[in-house]
C-alpha cells in the first residue's frame, strides 16, 4: 500500500499539470481563452484529466480502506494473543498466588 501511495503522489502532480495545461489551451478557432468562442476540445481534455484524477482518487481510497482494515485486523489479533498469553500465565500460577491477590487487581 505504501508503494501505491508513493507512485500516486507524482501521478497527482502530472494530472494537475495536465489539467492546468488543458485549461489554458486556445479555443477551437485559435483565439485565447478569455475570448468567448467554441471550446469543445478544451472541455474534452479537462473532462479526460478530471476523470483520470477521479479514478486515481477512487483507487487510493480503496487502497487506504483495505490498508486500514488490515491494520485493524492485525491489531485485534495482537490484542487477542496478549490476552491469551496473560490468561495462560494466570492459569499457571499456583493456588497460593491467587489467594494472595485480589481478582479485582487482575482486571
Amino acid at each position: 500500500f505504501v508503494v501505491l501511495f508513493g507512485i500516486a503522489l507524482p501521478m497527482q502532480y502530472f494530472l494537475v499539470k495536465d489539467a492546468i495545461g488543458a485549461l489554458f489551451i486556445p479555443n477551437d478557432d485559435g483565439s485565447l481563452p478569455p475570448v468567448v468562442a467554441a471550446h469543445d476540445h478544451r472541455n474534452d481534455l479537462v473532462l479526460e484529466v478530471g476523470l483520470r484524477y477521479l479514478w486515481l482518487a477512487a483507487l487510493l481510497f480503496v487502497a487506504k480502506a483495505v490498508g486500514f482494515f488490515c491494520i485493524e485486523m492485525a491489531a485485534r489479533r495482537q490484542g487477542l494473543q496478549l490476552r491469551r498469553a496473560l490468561f495462560r500465565k494466570l492459569l499457571g500460577k499456583g493456588p497460593a498466588w491467587h489467594a494472595q491477590h485480589n481478582a479485582a487487581e487482575l482486571a
